[in-house]
């Protein structure tokens, strides 16, 4: 069981490792296309 949870942990963590990587390439995108226009940053 600990075991399992481990690895679904791991699993997780890389997923969210490579969504926060593809919200940044986004986040240069949008700015770049944008400028100041929009605020994409969290308060």
């Amino acid at each position: 069981m600990k075991e399992v949870t481990s690895h679904k942990l791991t699993k997780l963590d890389e997923e969210k490792k490579s969504v926060v990587a593809q919200m940044a390439e986004l986040k240069k995108i949008l700015y770049g296309k944008f400028k100041d226009s929009i605020n994409l940053e969290e308060d």
